[in-house]
């Protein structure tokens, strides 16, 4: 190994290793230093974790709670104004994008896949992908431990009851909930 090379991962190591001090500290400090690692407004809690934060961009009063893990190597993910991922949600935009709007609340353990392997009749599943982009509208709660799938679209001032499968396209102003999700109720306001 030459010297530069060696010189080179020493630095990678250095800097990560850093990075992981930073990472799961708890103080002020530290949270102001994650904010500036990720170069965002965004409140960034601890183990927060964001492959790629050029594919990343966050709205003023946003919120990634501990543990939220954002997988953006070629997609992009944008969270709005005043919205916050629970603790240990899960974002898999390698490749497509998610956009989440403003005033959006998503419960712990909530899992967007933008990219994922796929079936096809003959084919092998590991050579299958699938890439759809992921839209969430404005005003929208999204309950825990849910799995929006490729292609959803959320509209705004809907309500996703928590565990929920949600695949397709989901009307505004009502709740909907379920395995697969589906329209519960009109009105979630009332």
């Amino acid at each position: 190994m030459n010297v530069f090379r060696l010189f080179s991962e020493m630095w990678k190591f250095g800097r990560e290793a850093f990075a992981g001090v930073i990472r799961g500290n708890p103080s002020m400090i530290a949270a102001r230093l994650r904010r500036r690692m990720f170069r965002t407004v965004c409140t960034i809690d601890t183990h927060v974790f964001i492959t790629h934060r050029r594919n990343f961009a966050a709205g003023e009063g946003s919120a990634l709670y501990h543990g939220c893990y954002i997988l953006n190597a070629e997609g992009k993910f944008s969270l709005g104004a005043k919205s916050h991922l629970g603790a240990y949600c899960y974002v898999n935009a390698c490749h497509g994008n998610i956009t989440i709007g403003d005033d959006v609340a998503v419960g712990p353990g909530t899992k967007f896949i933008a990219y994922s392997n796929h079936y096809e009749a003959g084919k092998k599943v590991t050579d299958i992908r699938l890439t759809r982009d992921i839209v969430v509208g404005n005003n929208v709660f999204i309950g825990a431990n849910c799995s929006i799938l490729p292609g959803t679209v959320i509209h705004d001032n809907v309500v996703v009851a928590a565990g929920s499968v949600v695949k397709g396209e989901l009307e505004g102003n009502a709740i909907h909930g379920g395995v697969p999700c589906r329209k519960l109720k009109d009105g979630w306001y009332e």
